[in-house]
């Protein structure tokens, strides 16, 4: 009878043993499952809205393009530091600075780490040589204002002038950083000051106009004023008639206005960009556009004695910026890069262009911000801010993964993303690529991959580098007041 009660018992312990390991095993190999599960209808339901997920190493293994094929070097993701002394990742300009006028930054926008990357490399070339003009890709109006404002000595005169002069210009957190690195620069080295300028048409054209000119002709005319939200292009003529009448009577006083730079020629200049940007929405975008930012640059009323009595960068979306793809039939002008590598006589030849290619973005804390409480920002942020804004309200995006926007992985972009992966998914140089063997390799495997690779190649060789960023936060849109 002990007998049969102690085989009882052995059995019970090993049955409560053996169930117990089938639950340890089971329980974590079905989370397992249900956790794959879940992320592929993740995956699934953000492709439905446009959206991908950073790739994981599994999902490039049928890359058919080989990554030996490209050389890579990594680039630093960080923002200069304090000393302006981080650049030994860069050295590679330095023959580069000694040997053109114009450095060319292209890029994809709001790319944080590129905006760093435009840092580093705007002090590095100011370390190697001289570049004493660095430009952005923003309204030409707020020139004078930014300039200013990195030539105050005083730290205190400069919050203030920020706080209640500046503030409304500066829309980004980025934009912001770069005017204290120029700021401090400028006092350390004052004999090798950085001046900034911007090139655009006049897009926040309300704000140039409460800003800028309604203060400026007050002092004219006290009662002078404009309901910017009456103004449409159908009347821009007439707006511009009259701000011409009044500019001549502040011609006639040389009337300056509550800054040294606001002259009659600097608010010459601003109406005639105010004009450009209505002429660019009542005609055609990009020719007036295009004809408005080479004239900014070129100009000597505008910036062009910068470019043929020195040095200068531009910092600007890479579809303004190629310069080694000429246009015909008098064309160039359409891409300053060209423009500047082609037809303007003191640049000719001697242009730099690198584009820097940002592939995914993570949100942060952007994640759900109400854009109307911000600064106004281009269209296609307050697109990606929304997108991002309405996935992470089917809690199907979270603030510190990264994401892109592309249909799918063709064989290109898993190449890439493999790249980016063999550099620690941070920034990379693309040192070299050797198209011939790539093309001649590629059209062994598929003549559509041959011909991905054509389209890859004329689209890369539009520019003299080539900077990967595969992962960066998204640019901080500044709050209002």
């Amino acid at each position: 009878m002990n007998g049969v009660k102690l085989l009882k018992n052995n059995f019970h312990k090993v049955f409560l043993k053996v169930l117990l390991l089938f639950i340890f095993i089971t329980v974590p190999l079905y989370s397992l499952a249900q956790k794959k599960e879940d992320t592929l209808n993740v995956k699934k339901k953000l492709i439905q809205l446009g959206i991908r997920l950073y790739p994981e190493v599994e999902e490039l293994k049928n890359c058919k393009l080989k990554k030996e094929w490209f050389k890579t070097e990594t680039i630093s993701p960080e923002d200069v530091n304090e000393s302006f002394s981080n650049f030994d990742d860069l050295s590679w300009l330095e023959p580069i600075s000694h040997n053109v006028k114009v450095f060319l930054q292209g890029e994809n926008h709001y790319y944080q780490v590129t905006h760093h990357l435009r840092n580093r490399i705007l002090f590095a070339l100011n370390t190697f040589d001289r570049f004493s003009l660095v430009l952005i890709e923003q309204e030409y109006s707020i020139s004078g204002y930014l300039d200013y404002y990195t030539g105050i000595k005083d730290d205190n005169e400069a919050e203030n002038f920020y706080q209640n002069v500046i503030y409304d210009f500066v829309n980004t957190e980025e934009l912001y950083e770069l005017l204290e690195h120029l700021r401090k620069w400028n006092k350390i080295y004052p004999e090798k000051r950085i001046h900034i300028g911007a090139h655009d048409i006049e897009h926040n054209y309300k704000l140039t106009i409460e800003k800028i000119i309604v203060p400026y002709f007050r002092l004219i005319d006290s009662t002078f004023s404009i309901n910017v939200n009456e103004i449409s292009i159908f009347d821009s003529e007439n707006l511009i008639k009259k701000l011409k009448g009044l500019l001549n009577k502040a011609k006639d006083k040389n009337l300056i206005g509550a800054y040294p730079f606001l002259t009659p020629r600097y608010i010459e200049n601003v109406i005639e960009n105010l004009n450009s940007y209505f002429k660019s929405y009542m005609y055609d975008f990009n020719y007036y556009r295009q004809k408005a930012i080479v004239r900014n640059m070129t100009d000597p009323r505008f910036f062009g004695r910068f470019f043929t009595e020195g040095k200068v960068m531009i910092h600007e979306g890479a579809y303004h910026s190629i310069n080694q793809f000429p246009f015909p039939d008098g064309g160039n002008f359409l891409r300053e890069g060209n423009y500047l590598t082609f037809e303007f006589e003191p640049t000719k030849s001697k242009t730099f262009s690198i584009y820097v290619r940002g592939l995914t973005y993570k949100i942060g804390s952007m994640a759900g911000i109400n854009l109307n409480s911000y600064l106004r920002q281009g269209s296609n942020y307050n697109r990606i801010i929304n997108k991002f804004k309405n996935a992470y309200r089917k809690k199907l995006v979270t603030p510190e993964n990264y994401y892109f926007f592309e249909p799918l992985l063709d064989q290109y972009d898993k190449l890439i993303f493999t790249l980016a992966y063999e550099n620690n998914n941070l920034p990379f140089l693309i040192k070299n690529i050797d198209w011939d063997l790539v093309l001649k390799e590629s059209k062994k495997i598929s003549n559509s991959i041959y011909n991905l690779i054509r389209k890859v190649k004329n689209e890369l060789n539009r520019y003299d580098a080539l900077i990967f960023v595969p992962r960066s936060q998204i640019v901080y849109a500044k709050r209002k007041r």
